[in-house]
């Protein structure tokens, strides 16, 4: 059996994500490159919401792990 492994993140990939307000309601799907990712993960704290997001092969804690790395 062939698994396909994901292609490396970078702040070039292509994730989705949406906005979930604090009486539990998501936005329709947006998808933005991971670079653009900290500048709308702000707008929503400012506003009092969270950020879900995802990319082929690659889960929230995948991309948080590599933003964080990119910031040490």
């Amino acid at each position: 059996m062939y698994c396909k492994m994901p292609e490396p993140i970078t702040l070039f990939t292509l994730i989705d994500i949406q906005v979930i307000t604090i009486g539990g309601e998501l936005s329709e799907p947006l998808s933005i490159r991971l670079g653009e990712l900290p500048r709308y993960i702000s707008m929503a704290e400012q506003s009092g919401k969270a950020v879900l997001m995802m990319a082929d092969g690659h889960d929230q804690a995948d991309i948080l792990e590599f933003l964080e790395k990119q910031n040490n």
